[in-house]
C-alpha cells in the first residue's frame, strides 16, 4: 500500500503542470490569508465589536478591512495568471527576462478571455470567481509561448544594439502576437457558440444548469460539496469558484429545505473545506513530524475562524493522494450526519444566516438557535478526528520514505563536494533537495534543543596496544530517517546557524566523558573534539571549551581539538590569535584528514598543531600502495623534525597496522581496535 502512495506521490511530483500549480497557488496563500482575515475583522458576529468597528472614527477601520478584503480577493484571478506562468516557466529556464515576458503575454491573454475592456466586461471575473479561468488560460498560455518563443526568430532582426534584454523582448513579438490573436479568435467564436459573453460566464451557466437538472435538496448539497472538496484537492478555492453556483441556489433560508450555504458553513465547512479542524487536532494527537506540528500550530488561530489555506497548503492536503481520501470522507460524513439529525428532528432547521467565519459552536448555536446545533458540530469533529488519525499516520509513512530517499541523494551530493573540495550549499538549492536541506535544518535545531543527538567514542592506541583515550564523533538518529552520514550533520549546523549549539553539545558531553576516562586510565587520557575552521571565527568558542572544562573539573591537556583539513582555513592574524589562544588554555590542536595538499601544509606553517590524522585515502590501501607508503614515510619524518605526533585511522588488521608502525607511525584508530562505541560501552573498554 505504501509503496503504491509513493509511486502516486512522485508521478505528481514529478509532472511539471501540476507542480507549477501548487507552487503557483502556494504563493498566494499569503493574500488569501489576508483577505481571509480582513473580512473575519470587519465580519466578526459580536455586536459590540460590530459598532465599534462601524463608528470609529466615521467607520475608518471597516474601510480599512473593506479596503483589504477588496484587494486581495477582488483581483486574485490575476495574482494566479502572474503565479503560475512564471511558476511553469521556472520548470523550464532561469531567465529573468522570460520571467518578465511571460507573463505578461498570459496576462494579456487572459484579459481577452474575459473581455476587458469591453461592455461585456465582469470585473467579477477577475476576482476569486475567476480563478479557474485565470488558471486554465495562464497554463495553456504559458505552454504555447514555451512551443513557439523561436517563432520567427530569424525574422526579427530589430535592436541588435539595444543590449539583450532588448533583444529577447523584441524577440517575442511574433509569438505572443500568435498567442494572443489566437485568444482573440477562441473568445470571439466562444461567444457565436455558446451565446455567453465569455468562459467565465459559461462556467457559471452550466454550473447552474447542472444544480436545476438535480432539483434536490439533498443531491444539491452531496453534489455541491464533493464539487468544492474536489477542487481543493487541485489547488483551487472550490467556495470561490461555485460562488455563483451558491449565490443563484443556496444563499436564501427555505423552510423546506434543509442543505444551505449557512447549514454548509456550520456543520460541513467546520475550520475550512475538508473540515480542517479535525486535521489540525488528528495532527497534535498522532503527528510524529516537526514540520506537520508546526504547521498545525500556526493554522490553529485561522481554522478556528474556517480559515483552511495554511492548512491545505501547508500540511499538504493538496496534490496528497493519501491525505485526499480523508478530505473528501470527513464532509460527506459530517453532511450526511448534520441532514439526518436536522431530518428526524434532533437539530433543528438553520434559521438565520451566518458569516462563514464565526467560530465552530458559535456558529452551531446561532444558525439553529440551539445548543443542540454546537452539540452536533462537536460529534462531526470528534468523529472526523479518528477518520483523519489513520491517514496522517499512513502519510507520515509515505513522507518518511520519500525523506529518507532525499537525505540519501543528499548524503551523495555532499560526498562529492567533499571529493572535489567544493562548497555544497544544499539548503541553497531551487529544488526538493534543497527543500529537504531546509526541513533537516528544522529537524536538527529540534534535535539539539531536546538533546536527542548524542556522541560515541573510538578508541586510540599507542605502538603496545595501550588505549590512549578517543575521537568524540556525533550521531543522530532521526526519527523519521534513521542514522545521517555524521559530515551532513555539520554541513546542516553551519548552513542553518546552529554550529555554535551543536558545539556546546558536544564540549559539553565529551568533557563528562574525558572526567571519567581520567578515573579509569589516568591523566594522561585525550579526548579528540571535531571543530570546523569556520567554528575558529566564533568569538566565544575558547570559552565554550574552557567552561566545559571547569564544569567537570576537567585538565585542558586532556581535551584535544581536531581542525577537519578540508575545511577552508583562513589566514587571518585573528584565526592564527586565536589558535595560539587555545594552545595557551592548555589544549591540543590536530590537523584532521591530513594530506598534502596546500591547506594542510598552510596549517603546518602556523606552528600552533601538534598532531596530524592521515587523510584515509593513503591509509586504507597502505599495504599495497607504494606511492602512499612514501608520502606517510616524508610525513612521519617531517613530523619528527616539527615535533608533531601522527595518528593513522581506518586501521582494519594487523598487517596493516604493522606497515604503518614501520614507516613511523605512533597512534592508530580504526575497527582493528574498535568500531565507535557509545559512553557506557566506551568506559568498560578502557577498565579492561
Amino acid at each position: 500500500m505504501n509503496s503504491k502512495f509513493l509511486s502516486l506521490s512522485q508521478k505528481i511530483d514529478s509532472n511539471v503542470i501540476m507542480r507549477a500549480i501548487r507552487h503557483a497557488l502556494i504563493i498566494t496563500v499569503p493574500i488569501l490569508m489576508i483577505g481571509s482575515l480582513a473580512l473575519m475583522l470587519k465580519s466578526l458576529p459580536v455586536a459590540v465589536y460590530h459598532d465599534f468597528i462601524v463608528n470609529f472614527g466615521g467607520g475608518i477601520l471597516y474601510d480599512i478591512f473593506s479596503l483589504m478584503y477588496d484587494a486581495c480577493f477582488g483581483f486574485f484571478a490575476i495574482f494566479v495568471v502572474i503565479n503560475v506562468s512564471i511558476n511553469y516557466l521556472m520548470e523550464y529556464t532561469s531567465s529573468l527576462e522570460d520571467y518578465m515576458t511571460v507573463p505578461a503575454t498570459a496576462l494579456a491573454g487572459f484579459f481577452i478571455l474575459v473581455n476587458a475592456g469591453t461592455e461585456k466586461f465582469d470585473i467579477s471575473n477577475i476576482s476569486v470567481n475567476g480563478t479557474f479561468a485565470a488558471l486554465f488560460s495562464s497554463l495553456v498560455i504559458s505552454v504555447l509561448i514555451r512551443r513557439l518563443r523561436n517563432v520567427g526568430k530569424k525574422w526579427v532582426r530589430i535592436g541588435a544594439a539595444g543590449g539583450i534584454l532588448y533583444q529577447k523582448a523584441i524577440r517575442m513579438i511574433i509569438p505572443s502576437a500568435i498567442i494572443l490573436a489566437g485568444c482573440a479568435v477562441f473568445n470571439v467564436s466562444f461567444r457565436m457558440i455558446f451565446g455567453v459573453d465569455g468562459f467565465p460566464e459559461l462556467l457559471a451557466l452550466l454550473n447552474n444548469e447542472l444544480f436545476k437538472l438535480i432539483g434536490n435538496n439533498f443531491f444539491e448539497g452531496i453534489v455541491y460539496m464533493l464539487i468544492v472538496q474536489f477542487l481543493w484537492l487541485f489547488g483551487l478555492h472550490g467556495g470561490n469558484i461555485m460562488e455563483n453556483v451558491v449565490q443563484q441556489n443556496f444563499v436564501q433560508i427555505v423552510p423546506e429545505d434543509i442543505f444551505n450555504k449557512t447549514f454548509y458553513d456550520v456543520f460541513v465547512n467546520m475550520g475550512g473545506c475538508g473540515a480542517a479542524i479535525c486535521i489540525v487536532i488528528a495532527i497534535f494527537i498522532c503527528s510524529r513530524h516537526l514540520t506537520a506540528r508546526n504547521v498545525a500550530k500556526g493554522g490553529l488561530l485561522p481554522v478556528i475562524f474556517n480559515i483552511n489555506e495554511l492548512i491545505t497548503f501547508g500540511f499538504p492536503i493538496v496534490f496528497n493522494p493519501i491525505m485526499g481520501i480523508p478530505f473528501i470522507i470527513v464532509p460527506v460524513m459530517a453532511y450526511l450526519t448534520s441532514y439526518a439529525a436536522t431530518a428526524i428532528g434532533i437539530v433543528p432547521h438553520v434559521i438565520q444566516n451566518v458569516e462563514w467565519t464565526t467560530p465552530v459552536f458559535l456558529s452551531g448555536y446561532l444558525a439553529t438557535g440551539s445548543i443542540a446545533g454546537s452539540i452536533l458540530q462537536l460529534f462531526c469533529i470528534v468523529v472526523g478526528v479518528l477518520i483523519y488519525i489513520p491517514f496522517i499516520k499512513l502519510h507520515e509513512e509515505v513522507v518518511d520514505q520519500k525523506l529518507k530517499e532525499r537525505v540519501d541523494t543528499l548524503t551523495d551530493i555532499l560526498k562529492e563536494a567533499e571529493e572535489n573540495s567544493t562548497t555544497p550549499d544544499l539548503s541553497g538549492r531551487n529544488d526538493v533537495y534543497g527543500s529537504t536541506a531546509r526541513t533537516m535544518i528544522n529537524e536538527l535545531e529540534q534535535a539539539i534543543r531536546m538533546k536527542e543527538l548524542y556522541m560515541v567514542y573510538q578508541p586510540q592506541m599507542d605502538n603496545d596496544g595501550k588505549c590512549i583515550g578517543a575521537e568524540a564523533l556525533i550521531r543522530w538518529n532521526n526519527k523519521n530517517v534513521g542514522f545521517i552520514y555524521p559530515p551532513l550533520i555539520i554541513e546542516l549546523a553551519k548552513e542553518g546557524n546552529l554550529l555554535g549549539k551543536l558545539e556546546e553539545l558536544i564540549f559539553d558531553d565529551a568533557c563528562r566523558v574525558a572526567a571519567e576516562a581520567v578515573q579509569c586510565i589516568g591523566d594522561n587520557v585525550k579526548i579528540s573534539i571535531n571543530i570546523t575552521a569556520k567554528s575558529l571565527n566564533r568569538k566565544t568558542l575558547v570559552e565554550e571549551i574552557e567552561k566545559a572544562a571547569q564544569k567537570y573539573n576537567v585538565n585542558p591537556h586532556c581535551i584535544w581539538l581536531e581542525i577537519i583539513e578540508n575545511d577552508v582555513l583562513s589566514g587571518t592574524d585573528e584565526v592564527t590569535a586565536k589558535l595560539k589562544k587555545i594552545k595557551e588554555c592548555g589544549h591540543n590542536l590536530l590537523i584532521d584528514d591530513f594530506s598534502m595538499g596546500h591547506t594542510s601544509l598552510k596549517y603546518l606553517k602556523t606552528q600552533c598543531f601538534d598532531g596530524i590524522k592521515l587523510d584515509a585515502s593513503i591509509t586504507k590501501n597502505v599495504k599495497e600502495d607504494h606511492v602512499g607508503q612514501e608520502i606517510i614515510a616524508s610525513l612521519t619524518d617531517l613530523g619528527k623534525r616539527l615535533d608533531v605526533g601522527i595518528i593513522a585511522e581506518y586501521v582494519e588488521d594487523e598487517s596493516q597496522k604493522d606497515v604503518l608502525k614501520n614507516l613511523g607511525c605512533g597512534l592508530y584508530q580504526g575497527y582493528l581496535y574498535s568500531k565507535p562505541l557509545e559512553e557506557k560501552d566506551f568506559l568498560e573498554y578502557i577498565r579492561n
